[in-house]
């Protein structure tokens, strides 16, 4: 196994009491994952719990590298979010009405808001959210909002259009270079896990994956 990068073990440092913990929150995550809705929801509410005690980056990293499979580090960060954003249908007992990849389409960061909050009003009334139904509503409320800002915007000095078209710009190209920085670092992660398994790969090997990550860090950071 390489050691070319001296990775510090999440255990490094923290309490008896905070390692039989975190091994506790692992086993309840991996007796939710492949269920229904709500087993995903509280997967993510558990996830969210090892933040708060591993709480360095790089700590938690090595925990989800270490005890879930390759690659997850995505996943983990994505049913975080559906806790954070589905709190409101699972207390109101509406989360199995939700399709997951429903939901992951909802909870999305390009999401509008407003598509979740008209989802849960429609899951309320009894209807079953789709993924297609959840595109719908992505999409209807993306136009609204267009809409909206493109009505607020005819109102405001023509230098003050420019300004705001120009900021817009710059957001969707820093969304769009987040995005593709979250896929190399689980691209990466994934072959550094492979790679952890082999004990024939160089170290050389390992180092240029890092500095690869590191240029990507810098160049769409």
């Amino acid at each position: 196994m390489s050691t070319a990068v001296a990775v510090v073990s999440w255990r490094e440092g923290l309490s008896k009491g905070d390692r039989e913990l975190i091994a506790e929150i692992t086993e309840r995550i991996k007796s939710h994952l492949g269920k229904s809705m709500e087993h995903a929801y509280l997967a993510g509410c558990e996830l969210q719990k090892t933040r708060v005690v591993l709480k360095e980056e790089h700590r938690w990293v090595e925990w989800v590298d270490k005890e879930f499979k390759p690659g997850w580090r995505t996943t983990a960060w994505r049913l975080m979010t559906l806790a954070e954003k589905l709190e409101k249908p699972y207390k109101k007992g509406l989360i199995n009405q939700f399709a997951t990849s429903a939901a992951y389409e909802l909870c999305k960061p390009s999401a509008p808001e407003s598509a979740l909050e008209r989802a849960t009003e429609e899951a309320e009334a009894g209807e079953t959210i789709t993924h297609t139904r959840a595109k719908e509503l992505v999409q209807e409320q993306r136009e609204e909002e267009m809409q909206a800002a493109e009505e607020a915007m005819e109102q405001l000095p023509p230098e003050a259009q420019k300004r705001l078209r120009k900021a817009a710009r710059e957001k969707a190209l820093r969304d769009q270079r987040a995005k593709k920085l979250a896929a190399i670092e689980g691209h990466v992660a994934k072959a550094r896990q492979i790679a952890d398994g082999e004990p024939d790969v160089p170290d050389e090997a390992i180092e240029r994956l890092d500095s690869f990550l590191e240029a990507c860090r810098e160049a769409l950071g």
